[in-house]
């Protein structure tokens, strides 16, 4: 166990910090117990808030139960679509895809007759195709999220 600092005493079961002599535990909000002065050199602090008062707390007009929620004032809208994930996670297969499938129809396309080397830049470029047409996909999304974080388009999917 550790030595209180110097004008503190321990007090059993009780690990926070006790005002000099009195060996009772602090209040909650740092002041010392009702009747007990503060040590010398502290001064209590100004700024104590009053607790608040017992009763009905008086609301604004339109802000009861009943009243219609206004979707600016409680947040941001943000966008919950997972199309852009979807796109994203698919890319690289259809990309795959687009490649494998140009080299079957560069195979079945009579009088197109390919060598090797061309028909694999065909399948590249057809791969390099699809890439490129999910990050440009990509980059539109991200402007549209942008978009409706600063309030100035509609969510596709609408999530607080």
């Amino acid at each position: 166990m550790s030595t209180p600092p110097a004008g503190q005493q321990p007090l059993a079961g009780f690990a926070g910090p006790q005002p000099a002599g009195t060996g009772q535990p602090a209040a909650a909000d740092g002041q010392p117990p009702a009747g007990i002065a503060p040590p010398a050199g502290i001064a209590p602090p100004e700024d104590v808030a009053a607790p608040p008062a017992a009763g009905p707390v008086p609301q604004a007009p339109g802000t009861g139960p009943g009243a219609a929620v206004d979707p600016a004032a409680s947040g941001p809208v943000t966008e919950t679509s997972l199309i852009g994930r979807f796109v994203a996670i698919l890319t690289p297969v259809f990309a795959v895809a687009a490649g494998w499938l140009a080299g079957v129809v560069a195979k079945a396309v009579p009088g197109a007759h390919l060598d090797q080397a061309e028909l694999v830049s065909f399948m590249v470029a057809a791969s390099a195709s699809a890439i490129a047409a999910a990050w440009k996909w990509l980059q539109g999304w991200q402007q549209h999220e942008q978009l409706v974080a600063d309030g100035k388009a509609r969510p596709v999917k609408p999530g607080r």
